[in-house]
């Protein structure tokens, strides 16, 4: 999965997606399986690791 946030060039690898999803597993995996948690937790975990590495581009162009 390729794109771009604000100019900058993001590529998420299938092992995020797979670990993510490891992470998650006890949203499925109980009595009562919720993939709909299950499916939250995958976007939040993006979500966090996408706001953080942003913090990495930004700091890189501000000092160059």
């Amino acid at each position: 999965m390729r794109f771009s946030i604000f100019g900058v060039p993001v590529h998420v690898q299938p092992g995020f997606w797979l670990m993510a999803g490891l992470l998650g597993l006890e949203w499925v995996t109980g009595r009562q399986p919720d993939f709909v948690g299950f499916a939250i937790w995958v976007a939040v975990v993006f979500a966090s690791v996408m706001v953080h590495e942003m913090g990495h581009a930004v700091a890189i162009r501000r000092k160059g």
